[in-house]
């Protein structure tokens, strides 16, 4: 048995790879998540929340959730797996994995920190889950806090209020009335070399969301070609990455070059860029992807 585990970011065209890529990979049994037509997501993976609550694992239960078929290589994908809150923990947890399943790789799906952090943010205020709060204030050089999302979320009072999957929650983020940006979990050197004290490098695949929308059939290639030689994605419309109903863009709404503006005017944006050039390089010679520089990210 095959398992392969798409555990994050968040807002690297995850929607659109659950919802257009992973199901369509022949030979690959994919387990969920998955996004429907109107947009609501629809779990199978009940072991994840209480994963992202805890770090503790239960191996029987994903093991469970593995379906029953010829293929013997099974997709599953969440990007709620890995979140800055007990990332340590949670990344060991996963290892042990190891234990209980002969083959275990690891996907990752990741995009330039700068844009992922600032896209991050703008859902947060564009959305009504948290107050507007300040970029600058919010930015945690020293990875001291945690943010609890989605344990967090019980407490919002939204649309997402449904799709919470805990209750009687409480939100520190909330609480303390600025918003928790952990930066070194978005450090690509920083990630991959806690992952190489646990994985392989051979089982750990990266997913480039800028080369996703710059050349697909290129990118799909490649996580074809590390999930097995020979296997195919079926064909896609590639204009689905900027389709107002398949994605999460919000780089076309006002607030988001509101706020874009103001960030490059007050040295916030610059002082990212600055801060991530080295560990992006970092990553890129580590793991030979030398792609990166001319997607952007030092």
């Amino acid at each position: 048995m095959i398992l392969n585990l798409h555990i994050g970011y968040a807002k690297t065209a995850t929607t659109f790879l659950q919802e257009h890529i992973f199901p369509n990979i022949s030979g690959i049994d994919y387990a969920g998540r998955y996004i429907n037509r109107l947009g609501d997501e629809r779990d199978n993976l009940d072991w994840v929340y209480q994963f992202a609550k805890t770090a503790n694992l239960d191996a029987k239960a994903i093991i469970k959730t593995i379906p029953n078929s010829k293929q013997q290589n099974c997709l599953m994908s969440h990007e709620v797996i890995m979140r800055p809150y007990k990332l340590d923990e949670a990344l060991s947890a996963l290892g042990s994995l190891q234990n209980h399943i002969e083959h275990l790789r690891i996907l990752i799906s990741i995009r330039n920190p700068i844009d992922l952090i600032f896209s991050r943010y703008v859902h947060d205020i564009s959305t009504g889950i948290f107050k507007p709060y300040s970029l600058k204030e919010a930015l945690d050089y020293a990875g001291q806090s945690e943010c609890m999302w989605p344990i967090c979320g019980n407490s919002i009072k939204n649309k997402l209020w449904r799709k919470s999957p805990f209750n009687g929650g409480s939100c520190l983020c909330n609480k303390k009335k600025v918003k928790s940006i952990n930066i070194p979990y978005y450090e690509l050197d920083t990630l991959n070399k806690k992952l190489e004290t646990i994985f392989r490098s051979d089982k750990v695949h990266y997913i480039v969301s800028e080369g996703l929308k710059a050349k697909p059939e290129n990118e799909i290639d490649r996580l074809c070609n590390f999930l097995d030689n020979g296997i195919t994605a079926a064909k896609f419309d590639p204009k689905l990455l900027d389709s107002n109903d398949n994605s999460n863009q919000r780089s076309n709404l006002d607030i988001y070059q509101k706020l874009k503006q103001e960030n490059i005017a007050n040295g916030v944006l610059g002082e990212l860029i600055e801060h991530f050039k080295l560990s992006n390089r970092a990553f890129a010679e580590r793991t030979g992807m030398d792609v990166l520089g001319n997607l952007g990210y030092y």
